[in-house]
Parts: structure tokens; sequence; C-alpha cells
């Protein structure tokens, strides 16, 4: 028979397969709308200029490396019970 410490350790392991798993869904579903969202912002940006930005490449990276730091530091806050200020 198994002890109940055995148990105990088996169902902590699966609690945090499943948490490992859902962060990494959730990290994922945010990461594919940051892509959106910074699509939408850069074309934005172009309309109100009126032509295209020469260095587009760059200017996407530095909006989503921006929004990506923020939103994943909220996530992990919101993830650990941490309050947001």
């Amino acid at each position: 028979d198994r002890s109940p410490h055995v148990r105990v350790v088996r169902l902590s392991a699966q609690r945090n397969a499943i948490s490992a798993m859902t962060q990494t869904i959730l990290f994922t579903l945010v990461a594919v709308g940051l892509y959106f969202f910074t699509d939408w912002a850069l074309r934005l940006i172009e309309h109100y200029r009126g032509a295209p930005l020469p260095n587009r490449n760059l200017v996407f990276f530095a909006i989503i490396l921006i929004a990506a730091v923020v939103s994943f530091q909220i996530i992990q806050r919101i993830l650990q019970g941490a309050p947001l200020a």
C-alpha cells in the first residue's frame, strides 16, 4: 500500500503540472493578443503619419517588447497573488 505522504506528493506534482500548463496557455494567448495589438497600433501610427515607417520592423519590435514585458509582469503578479501597485 501507498503511504499518505506519497499521495500528497503526487497530488502536489499534478497540481504543479496543471498550473504550469495553464500558465503556458495563458502566456501563449496573451502573446498572440500582443501580436495583433502591436500590428493594430503600428498601422494606426502609419495611418496618422500618412506613410509607412522607414524602420517598420524595429518599431514593431519596440512596441511588442514593451507591451510583453508590462503584460507578463502583470500576469505574474496576478498569478502570485501580489498587489499590482
